[in-house]
C-alpha cells in the first residue's frame, strides 16, 4: 500500500506531459518550407507593391490609362480610378519628365504586357501591336483593357474615342484640359489606328 501513491503520481506526470505535447502542436502547427509556400508568397507580395509613374505613385491595378498625346505638347496624363467610380486625371507637364515616365511604364514588364498576352498579374497593356522591328513612333496609350468598354473609330476626323467603365455623369478630363465622356486619341502618325488594332488583338488572349 505504501507504493500506490507513487505509481499514481507517475501516471499523472505522463498524462500531464502528453497534454503539453499535444497542446504545443495545436498552438504551433508545422511551418511550410520555402519550396512549398515562400516563393509564391514573395511573388504575390511583389505584385501588390505600388509603382511609380514619374512623380505619381499608385497601385498598378488602379491605373486606368496613361496617355502621351501624339503631339506631346501637354505632357503625359495618368488616369486613376476603381471600377464603378469616377476617374481622375493627373498630368505630368514637364516634357522630359513626361516622356521618361511614359517610357518607363511602357518598358515595365512586371505590370505591362503586349496585346493578347494572357497574364492577369500584369494589368496594363501596351496599346500597340507588337512590332518585330521595335517601331514605337505611334506609342501613345497604355491602359487596363479590362476597364475599356469600347473604342469608337472616327476615320473622317482621324481619331479614336476610348470609353471606360465609369459613371456616365462624370466627365473625363482630356490631356488638353477639355472635359468629355471619353478619351480621345488623335492621329499624327496613325496613333488612332494603332490603338484600335491593339484593342482588337487584346480581345483574343494567347
Amino acid at each position: 500500500m505504501a507504493r500506490r501513491p507513487v505509481v499514481l503520481s507517475a501516471a499523472a506526470v505522463v498524462v500531464f506531459v502528453g497534454c503539453l505535447t499535444v497542446g504545443a502542436w495545436w498552438v504551433s502547427p508545422p511551418v511550410a518550407s520555402a519550396a512549398e509556400g515562400d516563393a509564391p508568397a514573395s511573388a504575390a507580395v511583389a505584385r501588390r507593391r505600388p509603382i511609380t509613374i514619374g512623380t505619381v505613385t499608385v497601385h498598378a491595378r488602379d491605373v486606368v490609362a496613361v496617355v502621351r498625346p501624339a503631339d506631346q505638347v501637354v505632357g503625359t496624363t495618368v488616369y486613376v480610378g476603381r471600377p464603378g467610380q469616377a476617374i481622375q486625371a493627373i498630368t505630368i507637364r514637364d516634357a522630359r519628365e513626361a516622356a521618361a515616365a511614359f517610357d518607363a511604364l511602357w518598358n515595365n514588364n512586371a505590370v505591362t504586357k503586349d496585346p493578347g498576352d494572357d497574364d492577369a498579374q500584369r494589368p496594363l497593356t501596351r496599346m500597340m501591336p507588337k512590332d518585330p522591328a521595335g517601331e514605337r513612333r505611334t506609342a501613345t496609350l497604355i491602359c487596363n483593357v479590362d476597364r475599356v468598354l469600347a473604342i469608337h473609330a472616327d476615320p473622317a476626323n482621324r481619331v479614336a474615342r476610348v470609353f471606360f467603365d465609369k459613371p456616365s455623369s462624370d466627365p473625363l478630363l482630356q490631356p488638353n484640359g477639355q472635359e468629355r465622356e471619353f478619351l480621345e486619341i488623335r492621329s499624327v502618325r496613325d496613333e488612332a489606328d494603332t490603338v484600335l488594332a491593339a484593342y482588337r488583338a487584346s480581345l483574343y488572349t494567347k
